[in-house]
């Protein structure tokens, strides 16, 4: 079994602030542009 490091997400918590909203807001954006097919290809990685 390989273990990798995790980068420190800290801001996707129960309860986020505003500013942690927007923080996701902008990681998720490209993703708009992406097809659908892309998009659900890449939420199975998650």
């Amino acid at each position: 079994m390989v273990l990798l490091p995790l980068p420190d997400l800290g801001f996707l918590r129960a309860g986020p602030s505003q500013a942690a909203v927007a923080q996701i807001a902008d990681l998720l954006r490209p993703l708009a542009q992406q097809s659908a097919q892309r998009r659900l290809t890449l939420a199975g990685t998650l």
